[in-house]
């Protein structure tokens, strides 16, 4: 178990306590699976990885986030709403420390009906689900157990590096009238969102793997193996 409190001058991150211990599903291979975590840690990846090589199918929560923030919209969701008002230059020229608070509070107002979602999925085989929205505090509250559950953590540097590397970088900043700025802004708020998502990791009991390089992240695909052993066989 990875429980963190604070991040060291290298950008990794101190244990601070022991995990809890906690009961494991009793259906375990008829209830989906989940893959939480921050942005570039390799959730997607993996997750498409080992549904390919198992058979599992696979979900991801990105791939549908426009229908979700849609959904909100219609139910008068605050922060879906004023979300949904603003433009990027509007979004990440905020203070960092804010835009991770609306974050977990977006994720939070949609995280029913993207439960609901995954749990209504009907394919015949077991089912493998990624993406940030996947927040232990909110996991625990739904009594997701933890064999069912895991976070992808990605460094700081780590997550500056492969974000100045993605195409769409540019044309996600090209509204922004200071894009330096706004730049530092968002990968700020993505380390605020990483070291928030580890911490309650450890306060719930889940396990987290941390990704600061290429090669933690391919192997982290040989851990989720072995860590979703009941549905990877």
């Amino acid at each position: 178990m990875n429980c963190l409190k604070k991040e060291t001058g290298d950008g990794s991150l101190s244990p601070v306590r022991e995990t809890k211990n906690r009961p494991l599903s009793p259906n375990r291979l008829l209830s989906p699976c989940y893959i939480g975590g921050s942005s570039c840690a390799g959730k997607t990846t993996a997750a498409r990885q080992l549904a390919e090589k198992y058979g599992l199918y696979y979900y991801g929560v990105d791939d549908h986030l426009g229908e979700f923030a849609e959904y909100g919209v219609r139910k008068g969701f605050t922060m879906c709403c004023r979300h949904s008002r603003m433009n990027m230059d509007e979004f990440l020229m905020r203070p960092p420390s804010v835009q991770v608070q609306e974050l977990m509070e977006f994720y939070i107002e949609l995280h029913g009906k993207i439960m609901q979602t995954v749990s209504e999925i009907r394919s015949g085989r077991p089912v493998l689900a990624e993406g940030i929205a996947f927040i232990p505090q909110l996991m625990y509250q739904d009594g997701i157990t933890p064999d069912r559950y895991i976070c992808l953590a990605a460094a700081p540097d780590f997550q500056v590096e492969n974000y100045r590397k993605r195409e769409w970088t540019d044309l996600f900043l090209a509204d922004c009238r200071d894009k330096e700025t706004a730049f530092h802004n968002w990968m700020e708020r993505e380390r605020l969102f990483s070291f928030e998502v580890r911490s309650q990791a450890c306060k719930y009991g889940y396990e987290v793997i941390g990704i600061s390089s290429e090669k933690e992240a391919e192997n982290a695909v040989k851990k989720l193996e072995v860590y979703f052993q009941h549905i990877c066989n």
